[in-house]
Order: structure tokens, then C-alpha cells, then sequence
């Protein structure tokens, strides 16, 4: 599964840097669900926020 996780990580993580919002909380969710990374999940849910996700802003 461990293959599978860092694939979905790796598309997701492109398709945010193309500008699409969807794809940065996708990874943000990966990052905090299954790889307990709760400081890069902070990362891609405040690339969500700039790209307009304001449910993915936080102080």
C-alpha cells in the first residue's frame, strides 16, 4: 500500500502545482490521513487557500 500512497501523493502534488486547487487538498488529505504528516498537509491545504478553497484556510 505503501507504493500506492506515494503514486497518489506524487499525481496529486503535480496537479496542485498546475494551479488546481483540488488536487493540493487531495494531497493535503493523503498527507494527514494516511501518511500522519500533519505539517505537509498544512502545506497543501494553504496552497487549496491561495487558489481560492477558503475552507482550507487557517490562522
Amino acid at each position: 500500500m505503501v507504493k500506492e500512497v506515494d503514486k497518489a501523493i506524487s499525481y496529486f502534488e503535480k496537479v496542485c502545482e498546475k494551479g488546481k486547487g483540488k488536487g493540493c487538498i487531495k494531497a493535503g488529505e493523503v498527507y494527514k490521513n494516511l501518511k500522519k504528516d500533519n505539517e505537509q498537509s498544512k502545506v497543501f491545504f494553504k496552497k487549496a487557500c491561495s487558489f481560492g478553497f477558503k475552507d482550507y484556510c487557517f490562522n
